[in-house]
């Protein structure tokens, strides 16, 4: 009989040594997941504060250049017919530019990390603007996913 009892108490301890150690698991997994979703947030922010720095950038770097201004003013006047070689590989270059910084965020969106709402505003107020002149000059997004989403943009939001 004492054998039995010994057994039962083992058991019981055993037992409870189980569960002690499944709400030790549950906890753990508990505070992982919060902390892998404080590390998204933070990854999150982080790429939006870099795609935000290097879109100032740009716009000052187009802001401060002596011929941008004149060749988007000619070419918002007269087209690419307006532009010499010169000032439409200048074009070109500008623009190719402004693609990466939309496909960033695309890529960015794409990965979880860009804000949902401004990556719609961001598509629908330059998407279009941008996917024109992209056309115009000759040059069109690379990446297919990307490629994909300009294209669903121009057929469904472009004029």
């Amino acid at each position: 009989m004492d054998t039995e009892k010994l057994n039962r108490w083992i058991s019981l301890v055993a037992n409870l040594g189980v569960v002690a150690g499944l709400i030790f698991l549950a906890v753990e997994i508990r505070q992982n997941t919060e902390s892998l979703d404080e590390s998204r947030k933070q990854a999150k922010l982080q790429s939006y504060q870099n795609y935000l720095q290097n879109l100032d950038e740009s716009f000052r770097s187009l802001a401060n250049s002596p011929y941008m201004a004149e060749i988007f003013v000619k070419y918002n006047n007269g087209g690419v017919e307006a532009l010499d070689e010169i000032e439409l590989q200048r074009l070109r270059w500008q623009s190719q530019t402004g693609m990466q910084r939309l496909d960033t965020l695309h890529y960015l969106y794409e990965l979880g990390y860009a804000d949902p709402e401004r990556y719609e505003t961001v598509m629908r107020t330059t998407g279009c603007e941008h996917a024109n002149r992209w056309k115009m000059i000759g040059i069109w997004p690379k990446r297919p996913s990307f490629r994909a989403a300009i294209e669903e943009l121009v057929e469904s939001q472009c004029e």
